[in-house]
């Protein structure tokens, strides 16, 4: 049998391990009621009136954001528009693609649902095609996978009904170590997507079969901040919509 100083050494580390595990299983919990606490204050703000019923307001913050304005006052024909969140806003489509008439109608921040609320502006511009990449933001917020799904099938058939191509483009996942839980939302969105497209005959391509990985989401080596997307990201990016840009 062991000398009784180093049962006791035994005991003493067994006890720290414990109480290490404790204060990191209450760290977690209070960040993810902090966070909860911030999802529910921002859904109040920016258009959800609760988490729980995830039913919209009618969304004023995204009616005086400048963007808006801007889409409104000038709106010249295009051939392509990119629509989506602050992943579409954040790069110059225009030098990606500088031989294609195309117009970047990405804003930052921006759920289904604002989207749907300013698609006018961006049906004045009388696109042939329309690229939609959307819904992280819808999660951030407090949204379902069902209210981000039946929210963006109505983006595709308003558009639709104006005459415009839909590309429906998988929603980027974010990274694990940054989103948590929301990755697996925005897996199930993509699978209702994916079917969703295949139902109607649409395109839809698949962006996270370069950018992502089952364990981890979003790549490091793709993203900034592990939902934002750098350059090489948006070269992965610009490399699956290439051959639908130019048909």
């Amino acid at each position: 049998m062991g000398s009784p100083l180093k049962k006791w050494t035994l005991l003493t580390f067994l006890l720290m391990v414990f109480l290490a595990y404790l204060i990191g299983v209450a760290t977690a919990d209070r960040q993810n009621m902090i966070r909860l606490h911030l999802q529910k204050l921002r859904s109040q703000v920016m258009g959800y009136d609760s988490v729980l019923t995830g039913t919209f307001l009618m969304d004023a913050v995204s009616k005086v954001r400048p963007q808006n304005e801007l889409f409104n006052t000038f709106s010249p024909p295009v051939d392509v528009v990119m629509i989506g969140d602050s992943l579409t806003a954040n790069v110059m489509w225009n030098d990606v693609f500088p031989n294609v008439k195309i117009a970047n109608r990405g804003i930052g921040g921006d759920r289904t649902v604002d989207i749907l609320n300013r698609l006018d502006p961006i049906l004045k511009l009388k696109p042939k095609k329309a690229f939609l990449q959307a819904g992280l933001n819808d999660f951030a917020t407090g949204a379902s996978v069902d209210q981000a799904f039946n929210t963006y099938t109505k983006i595709v058939q308003r558009l639709q009904k104006n005459g415009v191509t839909v590309y429906i483009q998988s929603t980027v996942e974010c990274s694990r170590l940054r989103c948590g839980k929301e990755v697996e939302d925005v897996r199930k969105l993509n699978t209702l997507l994916r079917q969703y497209a295949k139902d109607k005959n649409i395109t839809f391509i698949d962006l996270n079969q370069q950018l992502s990985s089952t364990l981890q989401g979003l790549l490091s080596q793709y993203t900034t901040d592990g939902s934002h997307l750098n350059a090489q990201g948006y070269v992965q990016w610009s490399k699956a919509i290439t051959p639908y840009i130019s048909q």
